[in-house]
């Protein structure tokens, strides 16, 4: 057996977040990834089944939730890092004078 590509790897687990009724579907699409060569078709055909499973209400409910939720955390992070610490900023600038 030989070691599974990226697009095998992203196929993997694009099935992963599939409902247990929709399991046999994902099976189905990894066992025609195997038969496809060159690694563009490879990537297209992943790319494309991870699409269609990234649209399903199900995958959306499991993942989206927590994906917003890194979202807004991570903006959040960002956005109050730009701003400065007044106490700290202050006593910065008093060493400075």
């Amino acid at each position: 057996m030989t070691r599974p590509d990226g697009a095998a790897r992203l196929l993997a687990a694009a099935v992963t977040f599939l409902p247990a009724h929709r399991r046999q579907w994902g099976t189905a699409m990894q066992a025609e990834l195997a038969d496809l060569a060159g690694p563009r078709a490879r990537w297209q055909f992943a790319a494309g089944c991870a699409g269609v499973v990234a649209t399903r209400p199900a995958v959306l409910r499991r993942a989206g939730y927590p994906l917003l939720t890194a979202a807004v955390l991570g903006a959040t992070l960002w956005w109050t890092g730009r701003i400065a610490y007044p106490p700290l900023h202050w006593a910065w600038r008093r060493e400075e004078n």
